[in-house]
């Protein structure tokens, strides 16, 4: 996914958000709207101490309007005001708040009852006017802690997600259709929002859009479902419950183990040729366990054994049973090559014509229920076969 706009904060002490030049894309100087800030410090965008503060924040360029992903690090401040709430705006028309302002936002609003949890929300503004889709409640997300917020947007369906600070162990929300369509050219700008009355700061870094296709790449043909219940034990037909001690008699310790394998896939065709770069995975979980992905490239199993390099790579999954979450994970695909002197002196992208990959579980199946969603592959076509030209 290419990166369309980038503003990581970076600059001098003190120096204003409208005084302020982004990495790439989103143009200069950013545009406040309402209320007071603070400005950069440490490379982070500050919100101000202030009795009350509320700001609109957007880009000058125009970014993009469909097909993208925008995520941010937060930073709640450290304190319970009731009226605290921030987040991303995207699909801002760019008009400062009037009667003509359409834009969309994801945002959190601290919990009234509890200041350590917060509510999250897809708003749309509408003029002077906000319409509110509540989506989580009592999300737990403590004061002075800070999350990666972001969204994956196709037409009117929005997918938030949280993460940790800087990115990783992602949990993503059900998609939440925008009631009103800014999906147009006239709505391609990005930026923040946020309203505190506060005597603490809020913090913003990291601010990012990217190329997105819905799913993240071509899907893979095939689906694998796999699913445990209840305890560490599955039930096995005509054998009753194994790898526990069950009330059946059946065996102790019979440890169970899956193996899901995709349909192979020629995006160039059976007589074409293809880039294979990365692939992403979903996973919907609340058990323990360690999986394994293979890919095979035309038959070729990269998993160490012979003369094939072992491109396998390994997720370690901590769950809670009876607490799904949804995760979405990517993976790099490269062919290491070995110049006599560093083993990964250079890296080249896998290259063939039919891309299957291979998914086991390394440790024992915990307690708990395991969902894997149709894997996706990111490719360029080299040469396509004669079928598909």
């Amino acid at each position: 996914m290419a990166t369309k706009a980038l503003d990581t904060m970076t600059d001098t002490d003190g120096v204003l958000i409208t005084a302020h030049t982004p990495d790439k894309g989103f143009g200069t100087p950013w545009v406040t709207v309402g209320g007071v800030f603070d400005g950069i410090y440490s490379n982070v965008l500050r919100a101000a101490q202030n009795s009350f503060a509320v700001w609109d924040l957007y880009c000058t360029a125009d970014v993009v309007f469909d097909n993208f992903e925008y995520f941010a690090d937060v930073t709640r401040p450290n304190d319970g005001t009731t009226s605290a709430h921030a987040g991303l705006n995207f699909r801002h028309n760019g008009i400062q708040k009037s009667s003509s302002t359409n834009a969309l936002s994801f945002v959190w609003e601290r919990n009234t009852g509890d200041p350590d949890t917060v509510n999250l929300i897809i708003r749309e503004w509408l003029g002077v006017g906000i319409s509110n889709q509540v989506f989580q409640t009592a999300y737990p997300w403590a004061r002075a802690v800070g999350k990666r917020m972001g969204v994956l947007v196709s037409g009117q369906s929005i997918t938030p997600y949280l993460e940790d600070l800087g990115g990783g162990n992602r949990v993503t929300f059900a998609p939440v259709t925008a009631v009103n369509d800014f999906n147009d050219a006239s709505h391609q700008r990005f930026g923040l929002w946020c309203q505190v009355s506060s005597v603490d700061n809020q913090y913003f870094d990291n601010l990012t859009v990217k190329d997105w296709a819905p799913g993240g790449g071509t899907p893979i043909p095939t689906m694998f479902l796999g699913r445990r219940y209840t305890s560490a034990d599955v039930w096995r037909f005509g054998v009753g419950e194994s790898d526990g001690a069950g009330p059946e008699g059946s065996p102790v310790g019979d440890t169970i183990t899956f193996l899901a394998k995709s349909d192979r896939f020629a995006p160039a065709g059976a007589g074409g040729e293809a880039i294979f770069t990365q692939f992403w995975i979903a996973l919907t979980y609340d058990m323990t366990v360690t999986l394994r992905f293979t890919p095979i490239v035309d038959g070729i199993v990269y998993d160490g054994t012979g003369t094939n390099p072992d491109l396998r790579q390994t997720l370690a999954l901590t769950g809670t049973p009876g607490v799904r979450k949804t995760e979405r994970y990517e993976f790099a695909l490269y062919l290491p090559y070995d110049d006599g002197t560093d083993p990964d002196a250079l890296r080249t992208d896998l290259r063939g014509t039919w891309f299957q990959l291979v998914i086991d579980n390394m440790t024992v199946l915990g307690a708990g229920d395991l969902i894997i969603e149709q894997p996706e592959i990111e490719f360029e076509i080299v040469r396509e076969s004669e079928a598909a030209q």
